[in-house]
Parts: C-alpha cells; sequence; structure tokens
C-alpha cells in the first residue's frame, strides 16, 4: 500500500523530480564520490601508485595532527571566525548599513586593516556576512509569504501595534526556517573555507589568519603530504556532523523544530 501511494506520489511531482535532477547528480559526483579518497588518509600515500599498492599507517597522521601545536592555533582561529560569522550574520542586513553609513567621516587618519592582527577576524566576519545577507534575507522573505494575511489583519482589528504583529506573527511564522538555517550554520561551522582568509593574510597577520584548511593546504598537499591533509579533512567533517546532529537535538528540545 505504501509502495503504491509512494509512486502516486512520485508521478504527481515528476517535474519537481527532473529539476532537482542535476543537483542530485552534480552533488553524488562532486560530495559523494571524493569520499573514496579518504582511505589516503589511512595510507602513507605516494602519487603513481596503485591506491591498494600504499602503505597503510594507520591513525599515524592524526595522531600528527593532534601533537602539533600550529593545528591548535588554526582551530582557534577556525572557530573565532567561525562563531563570530554565526553571531553577526544573523541580523537585519540593515544594521550593517547603519554601521557603514555612520562611520564615514569619524577617522582621522587611515587604519591599517591589513597590517594589525587585531583586525582581521573582524574584516573576515564582516566580508562574509556582506556576501551572505543578500541570499539569507531572500530565504526569510519567501518564508514570509507563506504566513496567513488574515492573521495580520485579525491582530491589527485587536489594535496591535506593528512591533507586536511582528514578534507575535511574523517572528513565529518564519520560526522553523530560522531554525533549519540556524542547524545548517551551526554545522558548518568549521567549514570556514580558505579563500578570504588565504587572499587577506599577511605575515604580519599569519598568527591569527590560518585556519583548518589553509593547514591542510600548507602542511598537507602543498608539501607533498596528502595523507596528511586527508586527514584533516576528515576530522573537519566529523566535527560537522556531530555539531549538526547536536544542533538539531538541542533545537528541537529547546523549540520542538528539527531539520532531520
Amino acid at each position: 500500500m505504501n509502495f503504491v501511494k509512494t509512486l502516486k506520489t512520485i508521478k504527481k511531482q515528476k517535474y519537481l523530480i527532473i529539476m532537482v535532477l542535476p543537483f542530485v547528480i552534480w552533488l553524488i559526483i562532486f560530495r559523494y564520490v571524493p569520499l573514496w579518497g579518504w582511505i589516503t588518509a589511512f595510507q602513507n600515500y605516494k602519487p603513481g601508485l596503485p591506491i591498494f599498492q600504499q602503505q597503510w599507517v594507520g591513525l599515524k597522521y592524526f595522531k600528527e595532527m593532534f601533537s602539533d601545536p600550529e593545528f591548535y592555533l588554526v582551530m582557534r582561529n577556525t572557530l573565532a571566525m567561525s562563531i563570530l560569522s554565526l553571531i553577526f550574520g544573523f541580523p537585519l542586513p540593515i544594521i550593517l548599513a547603519i554601521l557603514i553609513n555612520e562611520i564615514i567621516g569619524l577617522i582621522k587618519q587611515p587604519i591599517l586593516f591589513f597590517g594589525e592582527p587585531k583586525y582581521f577576524w573582524w574584516i573576515v566576519v564582516f566580508s562574509d556576512i556582506w556576501k551572505e545577507v543578500g541570499w539569507n534575507t531572500i530565504i526569510f522573505l519567501a518564508a514570509m509569504t507563506s504566513i496567513n494575511p488574515e492573521l495580520y489583519e485579525a491582530a491589527e482589528v485587536d489594535g496591535a501595534s506593528r512591533f507586536r504583529k511582528i514578534w507575535h506573527i511574523t517572528l513565529p511564522g518564519i520560526m522553523p526556517t530560522v531554525i533549519m538555517i540556524l542547524i545548517l550554520s551551526i554545522g558548518n561551522i568549521i567549514n570556514i573555507g580558505f579563500e578570504r582568509q588565504f587572499l587577506l593574510r599577511t605575515s604580519a597577520v599569519r598568527n591569527v589568519s590560518d585556519v583548518i584548511d589553509l593547514y591542510a593546504l600548507d602542511y598537507g598537499i602543498r608539501a607533498g603530504r596528502f595523507s596528511f591533509g586527508t586527514a584533516a579533512g576528515i576530522f573537519k567533517s566529523v566535527i560537522s556532523l556531530i555539531l549538526l546532529f547536536s544542533a538539531n537535538k538541542i533545537t528541537k528540545k529547546v523549540t520542538g523544530y528539527r531539520i532531520i
């Protein structure tokens, strides 16, 4: 019975399935197929040799990574910039516009942003907010369109102010979307990437700019230690899964919403 019902649902939504199919294929090719390369983290990988002729070394590179003081420095930088992005990335876009508008004319001399380590985390955070704020705003606006307009009409009849309508109707109405984005953001907290840090870092800010991805690049791939770089990538993925499921479980208990 359930099988027949599933077939009917698939037939009814066939055009939606066709639309999403290219993305699923992309996901499989670029996200899941490369997982095969994870086994190199447990080998003394040498380019050119078949993968099953490599020397197996077990957890050697994981132990080496966790015993390296540099690893904890880049983890600090990664978590600091990610958490700051999470905290400051959720407020309304208007806040950023006001800050930019108000700062004009308030400084008396140029600030060497790229020469002062204390500014680097904030440069990365606000550049990330600038990049993501438009997309997230569209998502929240789309969620707001699903709220029943009659709720606002009823609230207005009862004499509710605009702030009251926002607090009691708009925010509860988009809460499932807010929770979904929050959970995904927490799950991705360690996946900060390296492009901005790589392009913006200088020798003066090196201690605060290196993140886990740059660590894997510099001490793994560039050094010819492909297994070490893969081990760092596996560590990132495991932490991301733990954060994702933890955030999902906590939000389920606190708010009643979850994504999985």
